[in-house]
């Protein structure tokens, strides 16, 4: 029966809809960019990574060239 018990357990945490950060500490600076849902799209996922990029003070221009226009 314990075994079933955290069977559950682990799959109501999967379930919960937590927010989904990404963080940089640098240079004793923390940026942090997040959506308020856990289940991300890969398109939401590197827009936030453009986001963070720009926080952490690359470039436009560099941005796009990794990432694209």
């Amino acid at each position: 029966m314990e075994l079933e018990e955290n069977v559950n357990k682990i799959n109501n945490m999967a379930l919960e809809n937590k927010p989904f950060r990404i963080t940089v500490e640098h240079w004793g600076e923390k940026i942090t960019v997040e959506k308020d849902h856990s289940d991300v799209t890969f398109d939401e996922y590197i827009e936030m990574l453009r986001a963070l990029s720009r926080g952490v003070g690359y470039g436009q221009d560099s941005i796009d060239e990794v990432f694209g226009s």
